[in-house]
C-alpha cells in the first residue's frame, strides 16, 4: 500500500482552444488503494471524477486548473495546466480624445478598443455616410464632422462599435450653449457689449455730422458775394482776424478763403479811395 505518485494532467483535442469548443481534462495517479481525484481552478473546487468536462467553453473558463489524487495513505497534488481560450473581439468601443469639436484647420483622435484574445491587431474605420472605409489602424484623426465607428479583427472573428459624433465648429464663430445660467450670463454681457459699440457708433457719427456742418456753413458764407464796402463797415472787416473764428481753430482751407476774401476788400476799399481822391482833384 502506498500514497498517490505520478500524479498528472492531460487535455484532449487540439492545442488551440477556441470559444465554443469541449474540452475534457484527465488526471491520472499511480497509488494503492486507487485515489479519490478532485478538481480545482486556482484554489477553487470546481468538481471530482478522474475526468472533467467542460462544453461550450468560454472566456470566463480560462485559469490554470489542477487535480488531487488522495487514497488513506496520502494526497498529492498534480502540476497546474492552462487553458488559454481564443475569442474574436467583443465589447469594441470608440474614444475620443478631447471634447469631440473639431475646429477649422484641426482634428480630433478617435481611439478603438476591444476585448479579444488573441489582441486585436487589424482595425478599420467607418464613416456611417459612406460605404467603404475611412482609415486603419487603432487610433483615426478624423478631419471632418459626422458620426464614426471602427471594426476591431483577429483570426477568430471581427465586431464593430457603436457610432460616435464629431461635431465641428469655425474658429470665427462662437458657439454658446444656453444649458445653464452660466450660459445665459455669457448671453448677457455680449448684448451689454454689443449696445456700448453701437452708443460709441451713433455718438461717432453726430459729431462727425456737426463738424460737417460747420464746415459747410463757414465755406457757405465764405463764398457769398460782397456788397460793396462803405465807410462804416471798413473798420468792422478791418478787425477781423482770419486766425479764429468764434473762439474756435478753423480748418486751415477756411482761414486760407478768409485771408482771399480779407485781401479783396482791402483792395477794394483802396481802389475807392483813389477814386474819391480823383474826384476831389477834378473839382
Amino acid at each position: 500500500m502506498y500514497p498517490p505518485r505520478s500524479v498528472s494532467v492531460s487535455i484532449t483535442g487540439s492545442g488551440e482552444i477556441v470559444e465554443g469548443d469541449s474540452v475534457t481534462l484527465s488526471c491520472s495517479s499511480d497509488s494503492n488503494p486507487p485515489a479519490e481525484i478532485s478538481w480545482f481552478k486556482g484554489g477553487t473546487f470546481v468538481g471530482s471524477g478522474r475526468i472533467y468536462s467542460i462544453s461550450k467553453i468560454s472566456s470566463d473558463h480560462s485559469g490554470e486548473y489542477k487535480c488531487k489524487s488522495r487514497n488513506k495513505h496520502g494526497e498529492k497534488y498534480s502540476d497546474a495546466v492552462t487553458l488559454n481560450i481564443m475569442y474574436p473581439p467583443r465589447s469594441v468601443s470608440v474614444s475620443i480624445n478631447g471634447s469631440g469639436e473639431i475646429v477649422e484647420g484641426d482634428s480630433v483622435t478617435l481611439i478603438c478598443s476591444s476585448d479579444s484574445n488573441p489582441p486585436a491587431l487589424n482595425f478599420s474605420w467607418f464613416k456611417e455616410d459612406q460605404s467603404s472605409a475611412v482609415g486603419s489602424g487603432q487610433s483615426f484623426s478624423a478631419l471632418q464632422s459626422g458620426r464614426f465607428y471602427c471594426e476591431a479583427h483577429n483570426q477568430h472573428g471581427s465586431q464593430r462599435s457603436d457610432s460616435v459624433t464629431v461635431t465641428g465648429a469655425d474658429r470665427n464663430v462662437i458657439v454658446i450653449t444656453t444649458a445653464s445660467g452660466g450660459g445665459l450670463f455669457i448671453i448677457f454681457i455680449i448684448i451689454i457689449l454689443f449696445i456700448m459699440r453701437k452708443r460709441r457708433s451713433v455718438k461717432t457719427e453726430d459729431h462727425t455730422m456737426k463738424q460737417n456742418d460747420l464746415y459747410s456753413d463757414v465755406s457757405q458764407r465764405v463764398s457769398e458775394p460782397l456788397s460793396e464796402p462803405d465807410t462804416a463797415s471798413d473798420a468792422l472787416y478791418a478787425n477781423v482776424k482770419p486766425s479764429r473764428f468764434r473762439g474756435k481753430l478753423l480748418n486751415p482751407e477756411i482761414l486760407r478763403r478768409c485771408s482771399t476774401q480779407l485781401s479783396n476788400i482791402t483792395e477794394r476799399k483802396r481802389r475807392t479811395d483813389q477814386k474819391t481822391v480823383n474826384v476831389s482833384m477834378t473839382i
